[in-house]
C-alpha cells in the first residue's frame, strides 16, 4: 500500500511539472507574425495601413543597427536621384518626430500614423517647430486646441509619412516601400525637400520604422553632386531645389538664382533659375562651400549653401 501511495504521489508531481512547462510562454513571439506598412499623404488628411504581401527575409543589411536610420535616408535618396529627382535634406526636426513616433508605436502596441493620445504627422511637425505654410507656430497658434490639426499642406506643415513594422533591415523596408504605389508616391514626391527617419527595436513587431518627409516655408536647398561628401574633381554638379508647395507668407517659386563660392556674392550676378548646373569649386583641397540665393517675382530672397570636401 505504501508503495502504491508513493507511485501516485510521484506520478502527480511529474504531471504538474509537465503542465507548468507547457504554460510557460515567451514574453514576445519569436518572430513577427506579419509585416506592416502605412503611408500618410500630405494632400489629404488620411493615413493608410496595410499588411505586406511578401516576406522580405532575403534582404539583409551590412550596416550597424545604429546606422539604420541614415542608411534608409541614403537608399531613398539613391532612388530619388536615380529617377531624376533631387535628394532630400536630413531635418533634425523631422528626425526627432520620426524617432518619437517609432518609439510610440512600439511602446503603445500601436501601428498607425496617429496612435491614441498622439497628434497627426503634420501636427507633430508643427509642434516641433517645422515651419508651416500660412499659419506659423511663432504666431502663438494653439495647435493643441485643434481637434485634428490644420488641414495638411494648407495653413499647416506640409508633411507626408511612411511607416513599417517587422522589416529586419533598411534594404528590406525601403524595398517594400518602393514596391507599394502609395508609399512610392510619398517617398518620391517632387514637392518634398526634407526627411527624417526613426527606428525603434522591441515590441510586438520587433522593429518599427518611420520616415517623415516635408517642406518648410523659406527653406530651399542646394546639393553638390547630389549631396556626396567628397569629390576628386573641382567641376561639380549643383542640384537646386525650388518652392513648389505654396506661396503663403514667404518666398514663392524662385525665377532667379545667384551662385557663388564667396558668401558675399561679390563675384556673382542674378541668372534664370535652373534645377541643375555645372559649377567650378575654388582651387585646393579641403571643405568647399557653394552659396545660392533664390529670388521670386515679388523680390523675396532666401539663402542656401552646401559643403563638400575636395580631395
Amino acid at each position: 500500500m505504501n508503495r502504491f501511495r508513493v507511485w501516485i504521489i510521484t506520478f502527480f508531481c511529474i504531471v504538474m511539472i509537465g503542465l507548468g512547462g507547457q504554460t510557460k510562454a515567451p514574453a514576445e513571439p519569436i518572430s513577427p507574425p506579419s509585416y506592416m506598412m502605412g503611408y500618410y499623404d500630405p494632400s489629404e488628411p488620411a493615413g493608410y495601413v496595410t499588411f505586406a504581401d511578401e516576406t522580405p527575409s532575403a534582404l539583409h543589411s551590412t550596416v550597424l543597427d545604429s546606422q539604420y536610420a541614415a542608411e534608409v535616408v541614403r537608399l531613398i535618396n539613391l532612388k530619388r536621384t536615380g529617377a531624376g529627382l533631387f535628394p532630400l535634406m536630413v531635418s533634425p526636426i523631422l528626425t526627432g518626430i520620426a524617432q518619437a513616433h517609432s518609439e510610440y508605436m512600439r511602446d503603445h502596441s500601436c501601428f498607425a500614423h496617429q496612435c491614441p493620445g498622439e497628434p497627426t504627422p503634420e501636427r507633430r511637425a508643427c509642434l516641433a517647430g517645422f515651419r508651416s505654410y500660412g499659419v506659423q507656430v511663432s504666431d502663438n497658434v494653439d495647435f493643441n486646441s485643434m481637434a485634428s490639426g490644420p488641414p495638411p499642406g494648407n495653413q499647416s506643415c506640409y508633411v507626408g509619412e511612411a511607416i513599417a513594422a517587422g522589416y529586419p533591415s533598411p534594404k528590406s523596408v525601403v524595398a517594400a516601400w518602393m514596391s507599394s504605389p502609395g508609399h512610392y508616391a510619398i517617398l518620391m514626391h517632387s514637392k518634398m525637400r526634407e526627411i527624417g527617419v526613426g527606428y525603434a527595436v522591441g515590441g510586438y513587431y520587433r522593429r518599427y520604422w518611420t520616415a517623415d518627409l516635408g517642406s518648410q516655408r523659406n527653406k530651399l536647398y542646394v546639393f553638390i553632386n547630389n549631396d556626396d561628401p567628397i569629390t576628386e574633381n573641382r567641376l561639380v554638379t549643383l542640384t537646386v531645389t525650388n518652392e513648389e508647395v505654396l506661396n503663403s507668407g514667404g518666398i514663392g517659386y524662385a525665377h532667379d538664382m545667384m551662385i557663388s563660392n564667396d558668401p558675399s556674392f561679390a563675384d556673382a550676378d542674378w541668372e534664370t533659375y535652373v534645377p541643375q548646373k555645372l559649377w567650378m569649386l575654388t582651387k585646393g583641397k579641403g571643405p568647399k562651400t557653394v552659396y545660392v540665393k533664390y529670388r521670386d517675382l515679388a523680390g523675396y530672397e532666401v539663402l542656401s549653401a552646401d559643403i563638400i570636401f575636395a580631395k
